[in-house]
């Protein structure tokens, strides 16, 4: 593993495999076991060989920048349920920096960090309207798991609402119409 800085102030770890039989997701599984949630590498590079010095030692110089590829490599793919999760995913798409990301596949596992989930909540309430609380993500730190939350959250406001509001809201200022 290396910890990378390949955008300027933004540190990654970054696991190199080596060894035909390494599946990467499987990789990922055991790590999320055994590991933290910050100390997940953010991506996992396979490699037919770590690139060593003349010394024989692992030449972490050499290490090649992770890829698109190598982000999208274990995202565990699924289409989103709604129109609030694609909405969720193109968010996490765009700081994550994947071009696919699947609706039950862990915000961090797939390469988010503390600081990227706080621009991703911030994003969220702005989009929305809706804050979603850092314990109500980090319970469900997922595409499907946000947007439970505030699908709850769009809900309760709707209800809250007077016949009179809605019609304001949908630009019918003579009341509801029946």
């Amino acid at each position: 593993m290396a910890i990378r800085e390949d955008e300027p102030g933004v540190k990654e770890i970054v696991a190199y495999l080596v060894g035909p039989d390494a599946v990467i997701p499987e990789v990922a599984e055991y790590a999320a076991g055994y590991l933290s949630q910050y100390l997940l590498p953010a991506v996992y590079v396979k490699l037919d060989a770590l690139p060593l010095t003349p010394s024989g030692k692992v030449d972490r110089q050499a290490l090649p920048v992770p890829t698109t590829r190598d982000r999208e490599a274990r995202t565990g793919v699924s289409e989103v349920a709604s129109l609030i999760e694609a909405d969720i995913a193109e968010v996490w798409r765009d700081l994550l920096q994947v071009n696919q990301i699947g609706r039950n596949q862990n915000f961090f596992a797939a390469g988010g960090t503390s600081l990227s989930a706080l621009q991703m909540l911030h994003r969220i309430k702005t989009r929305f309207g809706v804050a979603v609380t850092v314990r109500q993500f980090f319970n469900a730190p997922t595409i499907a798991g946000v947007a439970a939350y505030l699908e709850k959250a769009l809900v309760a406001e709707l209800a809250a609402l007077s016949d009179d509001d809605v019609a304001e809201r949908l630009g019918d200022p003579g009341g509801v119409s029946r």
